[in-house]
């Protein structure tokens, strides 16, 4: 207990053990290699530190436990506890144990799943200590909205004037029952289209959702600040099998408001698949679909991005991959569009 809050009063520890903060040192140490050294694995570990301390979250047990497996892991291959072994060896252990056996399926369903599980988690948390770093943001060529030649352009070209949100909290309600028409749950893409429709013909709507309303003139360049505001779990959420992380909005807008108003249409063949008799068998109405989209297009004002687009430039490679690998169906063929 003593060497514990010794070890938390060192690092000035606000949420992870000392146990886990070491272990994402070393992770961060050999799943980021840095020739340069211009992010040290503490620094790392530590702004992790401060972001998990930062939110409240369901979710957050889930890395705790996967960096304390990760640590004792080793122990049952005959190996010292992760943050203990030199760096040669605990580079060869993560490409045989995570990468190796997981992938070549040398280990029984269920390990595999726990494995694969915890390295995932582990690792998400490596990446996210590099955010908001102006180090590693210079090195990588990033640069904030605000510090762009083009932000000013971008800024004038906001209509500001366009009807804003308004929401009520649970401290504005002072009743125990609240009537409406129709009450949606969620306001995403699909329960605020379908609440606009419904009020565009008469009905009274109620929408509830259970993440804050965060007013656009209240966003920040702050990327950890954004994460835990605007993100289910402080953006840690993973998928059932743990293999790829869920960016799942959890404010008015759900995940309209952190998808990067990105809009197409459904790839022809993930159509035909649904239309499918064999399959989902999802009797969809082609014509009706299309009228859907164009509807939606011209309510949410999607435009097509172009090289001369004050936005973020990032897409480009994206364009390229798509040219390089010749992907001609909708809606790579399409192009990227984007709402405004």
């Amino acid at each position: 207990v003593l060497y514990e809050r010794a070890q938390r009063a060192r690092y000035r520890l606000r949420y992870l053990s000392s146990v886990e903060f070491s272990t994402l040192m070393a992770l961060a140490e050999v799943l980021t290699p840095d020739p340069k050294q211009l992010v040290e694995p503490l620094d790392v570990a530590d702004r992790v530190d401060s972001y998990l301390a930062s939110f409240r979250a369901k979710g957050k047990w889930v890395v705790r436990l996967a960096l304390i497996g990760l640590s004792v892991y080793p122990i049952l291959t005959l190996h010292p506890p992760f943050s203990m072994m030199s760096h040669q060896t605990r580079l060869a252990f993560v490409q045989r144990r995570f990468l190796s056996d997981v992938w070549g399926r040398r280990l029984p369903a269920f390990i595999r799943t726990v494995v694969q599980a915890m390295i995932r988690a582990a690792q998400q948390l490596a990446f996210l200590g590099y955010y908001e770093d102006e180090r590693a943001a210079k090195e990588c060529g990033y640069l904030k909205f605000s510090e762009r030649p083009d932000y000013d352009e971008l800024i004038e070209s906001v209509d500001w004037d366009r009807p804003r949100v308004k929401c009520l909290g649970p401290q504005d309600v002072h009743s125990d029952v609240v009537t409406t028409d129709v009450a949606i749950i969620g306001s995403g893409a699909a329960g605020s289209v379908l609440a606009y429709e419904l009020a565009r013909q008469g009905r009274e709507v109620l929408i509830l959702e259970r993440g804050l309303h965060v007013d656009p003139s209240e966003f920040t360049e702050i990327e950890s600040q954004q994460l835990s505001t605007l993100y289910a779990d402080g953006a840690l959420t993973l998928s059932k099998d743990f293999r790829f992380q869920i960016l799942q909005g959890m404010c008015v807008g759900g995940s309209t408001v952190v998808n990067n108003g990105v809009c197409f249409e459904i790839p022809a063949r993930a159509l035909a698949a649904w239309q499918n008799p064999d399959g989902l068998d999802a009797g969809l109405d082609a014509g009706e679909l299309q009228r859907s989209y164009a509807a939606v297009e011209h309510l949410i004002r999607v435009q097509a991005l172009t090289h001369a687009s004050p936005l973020q430039t990032g897409w480009r490679k994206f364009a390229a991959g798509i040219e390089k690998l010749n992907l001609t169906d909708p809606p790579y063929s399409q192009g990227f569009f984007r709402c405004n």
